[in-house]
């Protein structure tokens, strides 16, 4: 069986992700300017330098949730929020090719974590769960030729830490330790947990 969700992200990834386990999304993407939560913010704020990363994803996901508005006859509201962190710095969308290529060449032969925040809701948003999946991905060593030949893929366009797993950067990792589908964008087994609290048609 199935059910339908309204997915706040035009991420095309995300909606096969759902579809994968029988989860229909009705996308309704939100406007919503993500740099309001700003690393350097939350630190003046006296956040922890090791909550910093959970904390970037987490609000994101909570700010795209307050824009969101559920579409007809969908069981409820999906936000999620993705961030990149390598040797203490957050690796947010590249702004230009310059900023993808600095970021490959600092992911290359390290280990790095991928934090993802997921943030359900019932249509009327009087109730709501939330979680943060953390999982680390180890690169190896990248050639500058790797380097160029994968920018000149665009696959860093639009993306956190500048690459995207399920496509030709999955040549560059040699281990993911943790939930391989959240760096992709979406955990799924925490995502289905959740929705199952809104809906029977998986029990």
């Amino acid at each position: 069986m199935s059910c339908t969700i309204t997915l706040a992200s035009a991420s095309p990834r995300r909606v096969e992700l759902l579809q994968q386990i029988g989860i229909a999304a009705e996308v309704a993407p939100v406007a919503v300017d993500e740099s309001s939560v700003d690393p350097g913010t939350l630190a003046r704020k006296g956040v922890l330098p090791e909550q910093i990363p959970y904390e970037t994803c987490l609000r994101r996901a909570r700010l795209k949730m307050d824009a969101a508005r559920a579409r007809p006859r969908t069981v409820a509201i999906l936000c999620a929020d993705t961030v990149v962190v390598c040797a203490g710095e957050i690796l947010d969308k590249p702004i230009d090719r310059a900023d993808a290529m600095r970021m490959l060449r600092r992911l290359s032969g390290t280990t790095h974590r991928v934090f993802t925040a997921v943030v359900v809701a019932d249509p009327a948003k009087s109730r709501l769960f939330e979680d943060v999946v953390a999982t680390e991905v180890t690169f190896a060593d990248l050639s500058e030729t790797e380097v160029q030949h994968y920018l000149a893929a665009e696959e860093w366009r639009d993306v956190a830490g500048a690459y995207r797993i399920q496509g030709r950067a999955g040549a560059f990792v040699t281990t993911v330790s943790g939930s391989y589908s959240a760096v992709m964008g979406l955990p799924i087994h925490t995502v289905y947990s959740m929705i199952n609290r809104f809906s029977d048609v998986f029990v």
